[in-house]
């Protein structure tokens, strides 16, 4: 009886230590999943942040392709202000302000003043084309003024050539 109680006593010492180890190995684990779902987390909020990093890369790089595009459009066309003012349609209107000066005589066709608005688009990048755009409340009229104005005309002379008194 002595020896079966003693073993009985040790079987019971050994279950129960089992049981603590096995208990602590829970508490290990729980500790380590506990561990891993946060740093699962953090990894997913990076990767959001990445993301969006991404989308806002390819963002600017769209933009400076099409910057760069605008780059070679204009080094191609060689855009230039004094080709604007040499070409055909501006050299006519500048004689035609030096031969008349009755307004009534001086004044432009429609016509003429679209002639001119494709003339400065065509030398000058678009750009008459771009202030209507980004400026929509701009009427012909004043698109038809900055070309002229680029010319260096007076508002006089402008005048003329919308046909109505300076005044």
């Amino acid at each position: 009886i002595p020896i079966v109680v003693i073993v009985m006593f040790f079987v019971i010492y050994l279950i129960h230590r089992n049981k603590k180890r096995i208990k602590a190995k829970d508490d290990v684990i729980i500790d380590v999943k506990f561990r891993n779902s946060i740093i699962e987390g953090k990894i997913k909020k990076k990767n959001a942040e990445i993301q969006k990093q991404a989308e806002i890369i390819k963002e600017q790089e769209q933009k400076i392709s099409t910057i760069n595009d605008r780059l070679e459009k204009s080094n191609s066309k060689k855009s230039d202000l004094d080709s604007y003012r040499n070409s055909e349609t501006c050299i006519k209107i500048m004689s035609l302000i030096k031969e008349n000066h009755d307004p009534e005589t001086a004044a432009l066709s429609q016509e003429e003043f679209t002639s001119l608005v494709e003339t400065a688009n065509l030398h000058l990048n678009d750009f008459i084309d771009d202030l209507s755009q980004n400026f929509p409340r701009l009427k012909n009229e004043d698109l038809y003024y900055i070309c002229l104005s680029v010319l260096n005309l007076s508002d006089k002379q402008i005048s003329s050539l919308f046909g109505v008194a300076y005044s």
